[in-house]
Parts: C-alpha cells; structure tokens; sequence
C-alpha cells in the first residue's frame, strides 16, 4: 500500500510540474506574441480632458507601432476607483491598462483606502510616466467682473460664502490646491465637486455655475482664446508660450501653489515582465515621436516619460510621500 501511495505522489508530482511547465511555455509565447488582440486603455475621466487626450495619443501611436488595435475606454467615476476596478477585474495579461494622474493614482489610494475593494499596492503598476500639463487658474466670464486674482480675492472678500470654485471631485488635486490658494488668500468660498473631470469643469465655468478653478492649461486654452474662461495665473516656473500674457502663480504672490498634473500608464500587478517590458519601451518611443508631439505640444502637455522600469516605481514612491505630507497638512472636507 505504501509503494502504492509513493507512486500516486510521484505522479501527481510530475503531472504538477508537467502543468507547470506549460503554463510556463504558454506564457512565454503569449509574452512573445503580445499583442495578439484588442488592448483596452481605460481612462479614468469623459472624454476632452488632457488625460483623455494623452490616452488616445497613446493609444493610436501604440496601435501602429504594435501592429493591433488599442481603443480607449472612458470610465468615469468615484476618484479613479470606477476605472481602476474595470481593470483589476481583468486577467494581468496586458490587454487592459490604465492612463492614470496625480489625482487617481496618488491621491485616491491615500484618501480612499477604505473606499477600495481592492489593495492598491498589490493591483497596480506603474509601467511610465507620459507626460505632464502645467494648471490654469481661471474664472468665468459670465456675470463675473474680477479680471484679477486680487479683484476675485476682494471680490471675495465683500461676498463671503457667494463664489463657488470648482473641482473634479472632492480629494482631487484641484481640490487641495485650491484649498490652500483659499486659505493663503484668507477667503470664503463655497466648494462644487464636479465628477466628469476637466471637461465638466469647464462646462461648469463657462455656464457660469461656478466662478473659478483649477484646470489644465491644455484643456483651458482654447476656451481662454475665445473669451469664454478668462486666464488669472499659470503653474508653471515660467510663462507658457501658448499664453504669454497670463502670469505665473509666482507673479501673482502664490509660488508653490498648484500641480504640474501628470499621467501615467500602468497595468495589473502581476502583469509578465516581458509584457511590461514590451509596453514600457513601445509607449516611451511613441511619447517621443513626432507624431505625438504634433498632437500634444500645442495642446499645451510636455512629454515626460521614465528613464526605465525601475525610474517609473522610484518616481512612483516619492509622489506618494510628497502627497501623503500633503493630504496629512491639509485636511480637506470630504463630505
């Protein structure tokens, strides 16, 4: 009986190697053929906002250097956490990735642990850093007389609780910033949360529902030029080409306040290396080719990517120190 026992349990343990050796070779060829089908590229916000922009750049530079079709999939909602939960559901195969920002894939994670059906740091990777946009801070034009950021300040300080700013959502990082350009200038102002990211912003801004924010200056720019947003400061160490006339938050009294957004590409955790390896090297090419800089650059976003895989998890970590120092300091309402 017992050589009958040793014989079972040998074989059981060369039929377990066995799959574990196909699974293996079955790997490395789906490794080596990727892709081989559809990639979905979910964006965390509608479409027009400059993360939406970055993602289907991506996506249609992929698409021709890869040789298949990569479609972007908008799934706004819940901080981030709508998106990123339609690709934790997914198999860490590659075949679903995710264009994520500061707000998403930084500030979420920090603020909404408990919100999560899944653990952040075991369902996500960074794969490259793609680019960053310098901030707008813009007003409305309609029944709204302030050209300044000082004519708002004392607007907003004759009017206590009457200007409404707007966000893309309570945590984000419009939020924070323009909670602490709140409390730096001393005013009173009422908060508006607004879930569709910066293209509902700027629907709001230029209806006139909300009197000012923080948006990307890509996605501010046009509505600038045409007399709908007036432009009151820029995030940025210098004045961008594309508004020369606006002045930095340093000129106006406020250095050090606003975010240089960013966007990222990650995958699932677990994804394989080679897979990872092979879009990291795809989507850093594609970032820097002249196509992309056609469609990005005079949108106002400057291509920014990681120097490696390695560089992608460094640069990772240090955002969720600088932002865990952030959301620690600065209490903003969640409610």
């Amino acid at each position: 009986m017992n050589a009958i026992h040793r014989a079972l349990k040998q074989g059981l343990t060369h039929a377990a190697v066995a799959i574990a050796a196909c699974s293996f070779a079955a790997g490395a060829a789906s490794a080596q053929t990727y892709p081989d089908r559809l990639v979905t590229i979910v964006v965390p916000y509608g479409p027009g906002g400059a993360t939406d922009i970055v993602g289907r750049t991506l996506a249609d530079q992929l698409g021709k250097t890869l040789n298949q079709s990569f479609v972007v999939m908008n799934k706004p909602g819940a901080f981030g956490l709508t998106g990123m939960q339609d690709v934790v559901r997914q198999p860490a195969d590659g075949y679903t990735l995710f264009i994520g920002n500061v707000s998403t894939n930084t500030i979420t994670p920090l603020l909404f642990s408990k919100k999560m059906t899944f653990n952040y740091d075991e369902s996500m990777r960074v794969v490259t850093k793609l680019a960053e946009v310098p901030g707008a801070l813009v007003a409305t034009t309609v029944n709204f007389e302030p050209k300044t950021f000082a004519e708002l300040v004392a607007y907003a300080k004759k009017n206590p609780g009457k200007l409404n700013y707007a966000t893309s959502g309570l945590g984000s990082y419009p939020h924070f910033d323009t909670e602490i350009l709140n409390r730096a200038a001393g005013i009173d102002v009422v908060h508006v949360p607004l879930k569709g990211g910066a293209a509902e912003m700027v629907t709001s801004l230029i209806s006139g529902e909300t009197q000012y924010g923080f948006v990307n200056a890509a996605t501010a720019e046009s509505m600038v030029k045409a007399g709908r947003l007036r432009a009151l400061a820029v995030v940025s160490d210098k004045r961008l080409p594309t508004m020369p006339d606006v002045p930095t938050m340093a000129e106006i009294g406020f250095a050090d306040i606003g975010t240089m957004q960013w966007q990222a590409l990650y995958v699932r955790a677990g994804t394989p290396e080679p897979i990872v390896d092979t879009l990291f090297k795809a989507a850093t090419s594609v970032m820097h080719s002249e196509q992309s800089a056609k469609i990005l650059q005079p949108a106002g976003v400057i291509i920014s990517t990681s120097k490696s895989l390695a560089d992608a998890q460094t640069w990772q970590k240090a955002e969720f120190a600088k932002w865990r120092r952030i959301v620690t300091d600065v209490k903003v309402a969640l409610d």
